[in-house]
């Protein structure tokens, strides 16, 4: 039994929780927007979509911007794979006709 739990007990007084916290929290904002004017109301609705919006606008150019870096990294990858096909194809070089080390004499 830790100290908290044991002085709880004794005092009756209840442990501090976040999910208690957050719920007085919350009942105090509902009862400051009930006591907003209808254009107060509005104004904070609209900040609150605008700022919605931006984290949406932001997540979307976030997506575009990584699936433009698999596409390119794609683009590199299939580059790479037809560069090693074309030179598996390739022939073998040998000397050249005109090469000096012929040995056709």
């Amino acid at each position: 039994m830790s100290w908290s739990k044991s002085v709880g007990r004794r005092t009756g007084v209840q442990p501090y929780t976040l999910q208690a916290d957050l719920a007085m929290a919350d009942r105090s904002n509902a009862n400051r927007i009930m006591n907003l004017s209808c254009q107060e109301k509005e104004r904070l609705w609209e900040e609150k979509t605008e700022r919605l919006r931006e984290e949406e606008r932001r997540k979307a150019e976030e997506e575009k911007r990584q699936r433009a870096e698999q596409e390119r990294q794609w683009q590199l990858a299939e580059q790479k794979r037809l560069k090693e096909d074309r030179e598996a194809e390739a022939p073998i070089a040998g000397p050249s006709r005109d090469s000096p080390l012929d040995i056709r004499t």
